[in-house]
């Protein structure tokens, strides 16, 4: 029983797990007397400390308190056109603004989102992909 206390103790003035393990290494080695014994000791430590390594990198890798960047929103994509006279689609606004770009749509091209009764064309509901210079500079400025 005292045996087992004292084994106790020890076991929590150590704390660390590697450490424990390394102390019941060096404890057996000096109780041990036989080559297999020692063999059988050193073949536990070797185990014991593979645990602990595995153990301290998943606590390592939980303490990473740091703040996540947010992942990024979903890609919206609500836009449907009209293109070879068949309803396309849907599209994110950057699609709409990638197929402007190319030539494959122009504003009079016609679109289509959840809301609208019918089918508009692009400048209309995208103004603001038009715009493309600033507007006239005051006179007072």
């Amino acid at each position: 029983m005292e045996k087992a206390i004292d084994k106790r103790s020890s076991r929590k003035a150590v704390g660390d797990l590697d450490e424990h393990l390394r102390y019941q290494g060096a404890e057996s080695l000096s109780n041990s007397s036989t080559t297999s014994d020692i063999a059988s000791t050193m073949a536990g430590v070797a185990i014991g400390n593979e645990i602990a390594s595995y153990f301290n990198k998943e606590k390592s890798n939980t303490k990473d308190n740091s703040p996540q960047p947010p992942p990024p929103p979903p890609i919206k994509r609500e836009f449907y056109i009209v293109k070879g006279g068949e309803s396309k689609g849907p599209f994110s606004i950057s699609e709409i603004e990638e197929m402007l770009r190319s030539s494959e749509l122009n504003q009079n091209s016609y679109i289509w989102k959840d809301g609208l009764k019918d089918w508009v064309k692009i400048k209309e509901l995208l103004p603001q992909l038009f715009k493309k210079s600033p507007p006239p500079i005051p006179e007072d400025g």
